[in-house]
């Protein structure tokens, strides 16, 4: 799981630059302004997400190595 991770990460990381460098050149500094005030919220949106899939996933992988199957898919769905 660590590299599709880091791998997602990455690319999230590449396509910050890639959106600032095109709305720098397009719209100048306000959008570069709007950017930098929206992408904390982004990053902490995501964080929030990444702590509920975790916490879920090793929820779920101890229910099933107790044989509970059912609520394993229960916690992932």
């Amino acid at each position: 799981m660590f590299f599709p991770t880091l791998v997602g990460m990455l690319f999230n990381s590449l396509l910050n630059l890639c959106d600032g460098m095109f709305v720098g050149h397009g719209v100048g500094s306000d959008g570069l302004a709007a950017i930098n005030i929206v992408a904390p919220l982004f990053l902490l949106c995501t964080g929030i997400g990444l702590m509920f899939g975790i916490g879920a996933s090793v929820i779920c992988g101890i229910r099933m190595a107790e044989g509970n199957i059912k609520a394993a898919r229960i916690i992932l769905t």
